[in-house]
């Protein structure tokens, strides 16, 4: 092997192993992200934000948009899991709220009782 050949070798080796780091950097950021809940839906504008997107943007294209695609579809996932969680939480309250009415007949207030304590879907 010549000289030359070698050095490009050398020089072919650290550029992958520059965009190995910046990979595992990228997906270590999107996972810590995911994980405190800094990537999230903006709910302004309904697209996903995250503080650290220069770190994403070193990371290698074809890497990049598969981490995002996946990404993305959890974050969003998670997002319409707590929105829809709030909003039965918020019936539920309503439900308790109803069952402390005076003027409900006995099996309105049991049937009441019965949803209350099945919860949405029969979860609770």
């Amino acid at each position: 092997m010549t000289k030359q050949r070698a050095l490009q070798a050398i020089d072919q080796a650290r550029t992958l192993q520059e965009e190995c780091v910046a990979g595992i950097k990228a997906v270590e950021s999107v996972v810590g992200e995911i994980a405190t809940g800094t990537m999230r839906v903006d709910p302004n504008t309904g697209k996903v934000r995250l503080d650290k997107l220069p770190v994403v943007w070193a990371a290698p294209k074809p890497l990049r948009d598969r981490l995002m695609e996946g990404a993305v579809r959890l974050v969003r996932r998670i997002h319409e899991t707590e929105t829809r969680s709030s909003a039965l939480d918020r019936m539920m309250e309503r439900v308790q709220a109803w069952l402390r009415r005076d003027d409900l007949t006995e099996t309105a207030r049991e049937e009441g009782e019965e949803l209350h304590r099945d919860g949405p879907g029969g979860l609770g």
